[in-house]
């Protein structure tokens, strides 16, 4: 709305003259004071977790223990059972080896002072926002652990158990290229059954859209189970926290590991599960106690207080500040181990 205005003194900038009457308009920041919009809150979201999918948590009650296991050479080392008719029986053993693991701690905290909490606009909620920054701390730290630094190195394994593709083998563009017999070979040289093979997108990408692999889905279930693989990873764009698995007839199953990390040296987002590593691994349901069931690893997690593995907490603090506040605290105590290196494997180098 616009006002007059009678002028006092003269304003030689603008030409006008004292006991002119000028027109002025209110501008928006006449009329409006900025704060934060109760409407709005915006962030980043990572796609789900999912280390526990390739390593397995055991709760248990102390954090450094032993757990028992029959070697290879109990069910897979030939023995000479021929004897003569009067000879002594020969005797056998059982082998087992006894491991131990020792857990490590994990804990995180973020301090909320009273007067933040009290002065936070909606919709912000200081101390919700502080108990999920730290959760999602400690689960990227474990999908490190698990996914990038155990099972993504290649030492983890047997070198029977590791296929390195070349030049010419890759999935994206190689001559040679032939994912699906890649996967089929790591299955051969298991000595358990592979659950599941575990890639990027950018692996995932490369295995469905490579010609080989099309004609061999076709030929179960036609064209419709490619355009379903296609479509799902492109769905990841929009709702990064959706889970994708892939069942590759005659083959197994496929899971796209999305979860990313920031690399502080380059400042660039990448996939925790590296491109061109697929790691494969043995997953018996439940947890064993026959002595004929093994997993490429297990995870031994503290119960804890709560008796669930994972404690949160919050304790008031009267020292810090004019008027103290709340120490948000997030925390779990485990191991991921490797508890064999011949079952499950990797493939490096799917794509160049």
């Amino acid at each position: 709305m616009d006002q007059q205005i009678r002028l006092l003194d003269d304003v030689p900038a603008m030409g006008w003259k004292r006991g002119q009457t000028v027109l002025a308009s209110q501008l928006p920041a006449d009329v409006h004071d900025p704060g934060q919009l109760s409407t709005y809150l915006a962030g980043y979201s990572n796609a789900e977790h999912r280390a526990d999918e390739l390593s397995p948590v055991i709760l248990h009650d102390k954090d450094s223990d032993k757990y028992r296991q029959f070697t290879l050479n109990n069910t897979f080392k030939r023995v000479n059972v021929k004897i003569a008719h009067t000879a002594h029986v020969r005797e056998v053993d059982p082998e087992t080896e006894l491991p131990t693991f020792t857990m490590v701690p994990r804990a995180i905290a973020s301090f909320v002072p009273f007067q933040t909490q009290a002065a936070a606009d909606v919709p912000y909620n200081a101390r919700a926002a502080a108990a999920r920054r730290c959760a999602n701390v400690l689960k990227l730290d474990r999908e490190l652990d698990v996914v990038r630094t155990l099972l993504g190195t290649t030492t983890t394994f047997n070198a029977n158990n590791r296929i390195a593709l070349g030049a010419g083998f890759n999935w994206n563009g190689g001559a040679s290229s032939n994912p699906i017999k890649n996967l089929m070979d790591l299955n051969e040289r298991s000595a358990a059954q592979i659950a599941c093979y575990a890639m990027n997108p950018t692996t995932a990408g490369a295995f469905i859209r490579e010609a080989s692999v099309k004609d061999h889905i076709r030929s179960f279930i036609g064209d419709s189970g490619i355009a379903g693989m296609m479509n799902q990873l492109g769905q990841l764009e929009r709702n990064p926290t959706m889970m994708i698995d892939f069942a590759i007839p005659a083959v197994g199953v496929v899971k796209v590991f999305a979860a990313k990390i920031l690399n502080e040296t380059s400042g660039v987002l990448e996939y925790i599960l590296e491109a061109g590593k697929v790691i494969a691994v043995a997953r018996p349901p439940g947890v064993p106690r026959d002595g004929e069931e093994i997993a490429t690893s297990y995870t031994w997690r503290f119960k804890g207080p709560s008796g669930t593995g994972w404690e949160t907490r919050e304790v008031p603090i009267e020292t810090r500040g004019p008027f103290g506040g709340i120490l948000v605290i997030a925390s779990q105590m485990d191991i991921a181990v490797a508890t064999s290196s011949v079952a499950g494997g990797i493939i490096t180098g799917a794509t160049a």
